[in-house]
């Protein structure tokens, strides 16, 4: 949320902060066990958004997340990079969430709330896409790998 404060403080009113987040492991989890184990993130970050859980279903972390273990550990994949223990899945109920904890974090500390979201979308790169069967088949999120947002400043 800090990346929030630095844009406020940055951009002049009507400027425009762009965020992007490219999800690495999402085709694993996928191809793991058909989409479930995505579907619960999902759910967990609308609760999130919701103001009804404490952290984002996307944000796992054996000590902090929502799972209580890593995504290595929860798909089971060893073949799967896991350096820090991390991995967060962003998407539009995330950014949500985000920015309405920073709204109240700013609200307690007597500044003004200045971002709004006003955009954000979905996308696979073709050069991706070609590859990842995230994007394909009935059961999957079709397109939801990735997610770029913009906040602006009011």
């Amino acid at each position: 949320m800090r990346v929030f404060d630095l844009a406020s403080i940055a951009l002049r009113k009507g400027g425009s902060f762009y965020g992007i987040n490219f999800t690495p492991y999402v085709e694993y989890a996928f191809q793991y066990d058909d989409g479930e184990i995505m579907r619960r993130i999902a759910e967990m970050n609308v609760a999130y958004a919701l103001g009804k859980a404490d952290l984002p279903g996307g944000y796992l972390q054996k000590d902090l997340g929502p799972f209580g273990i890593t995504l290595k550990q929860l798909i089971q994949r060893t073949d799967i990079a896991d350096d820090d223990g991390t991995f967060i899945y962003m998407d539009a109920p995330t950014v949500e969430g985000l920015l309405e904890k920073w709204s109240m974090t700013r609200n307690v500390r007597g500044l003004e709330t200045d971002l709004r979201l006003v955009e954000g979308f979905y996308f696979s790169p073709d050069r991706i896409t070609a590859f990842n069967k995230f994007v394909s088949g009935e059961k999957a999120l079709h397109n939801r790998e990735n997610y770029l947002f913009r906040l602006q400043k009011v």
